[in-house]
């Protein structure tokens, strides 16, 4: 790849994948990581860097069992988030040291977010967390 074709920013080349069911959210989220240089991922496939998830998802679903998949890879994620600390506390406890992000949040606490998230080994969490049933927040 020529110098001038490289991704540049902080997230230059890292493939990120976002699970959010709000259409204009999804496209902000991706929008912001792509001005940053990140690749975004459509699919929950091996090779990723990153990973944002809204908590929860339509009709109820949450995104807990993708986040159990990442972390089985060995892949970091963060939670972004509108739910109050009823839900965020339980998710502290089962995947430690992982991000939470509050929505709303600006252009660069996103980035920031992703680029401190890139820095946590969720397999450090994972023993017990697969103890747990699938689905349930707490």
């Amino acid at each position: 790849m020529p110098p001038s074709a490289r991704p540049v920013g902080r997230l230059a080349g890292k493939r990120v994948f976002v699970v959010e069911d709000n259409y204009f959210i999804r496209r902000w989220i991706e929008e912001c990581l792509r001005a940053e240089g990140a690749v975004i991922a459509s699919l929950l496939t091996r090779g990723l860097d990153v990973g944002v998830l809204d908590v929860r998802l339509n009709d109820g679903v949450t995104s807990v069992p993708m986040a159990l998949t990442l972390a089985a890879r060995g892949v970091p994620f963060l939670f972004y988030t509108g739910h109050s600390a009823d839900v965020t506390e339980p998710l502290w406890s089962r995947f430690k040291g992982c991000q939470i992000l509050a929505k709303p949040a600006s252009a660069e606490d996103l980035v920031v977010a992703v680029v401190a998230a890139m820095a946590w080994s969720p397999r450090t969490s994972l023993r017990d967390e697969l103890k747990r049933p699938v689905g349930k927040i707490s």
